[in-house]
């Protein structure tokens, strides 16, 4: 099952493989969806804002990229670290100074594809008590590194909604 998926069943975490099959596969197909989608749009749409309070196509997959390593970084400190405080960023200001507006999305979406892999590697190598361990976000409040993990598969929908909407633009 795992296997024809490429992803391998050996070595993984029991309660993953038992528990939740579909964590692994949802991990790495979401930026792959969202990099092929974002290969269907056309460029002159990249900077089109479709939604006011949101970014543009241009702007999001540039922020996938980016907080793909931030969020990855955060599982890894709860990890080593349980209990840690992590302080929440303004995603408009890290935007700005990332300069995601200057950034070309079919690269971007190719580091959000790479920077998953990365995570997926750090996601395999966790045990259960790894998933169980906490830290304290200031605006999220207490999260299990299983809540992080769940975190990105909902991010991963959010945009690639968005994305989706990219179609019906004008």
């Amino acid at each position: 099952f795992h296997q024809n998926q490429g992803i391998p069943k050996r070595g993984l975490p029991r309660h993953i493989v038992m528990n939740n099959p579909y964590l692994l596969m949802g991990l790495r197909y979401g930026p792959e969806a969202i990099r092929n989608v974002i290969r269907t749009i056309p460029e002159t749409k990249w900077d089109t804002l479709t939604d006011a309070g949101r970014f543009t196509l241009r702007e999001a997959i540039a922020h996938l990229a980016d907080w793909e390593v931030i969020l990855r970084g955060r599982i890894e400190q709860t990890v080593a670290t349980p209990g840690v405080n992590i302080t929440g960023m303004n995603e408009t200001e890290q935007a700005r100074e990332m300069k995601y507006r200057e950034t070309n999305p079919l690269e971007q979406a190719d580091k959000f594809v790479a920077e998953r892999r990365a995570t997926i590697e750090i996601v395999k190598a966790l045990t259960g008590t790894d998933f169980r361990k906490e830290c304290h976000h200031n605006e999220k409040g207490t999260m299990t590194v299983a809540d992080q993990v769940s975190m990105l598969l909902g991010h991963d929908i959010y945009h690639l909604e968005h994305f989706t909407h990219y179609f019906s633009v004008d």
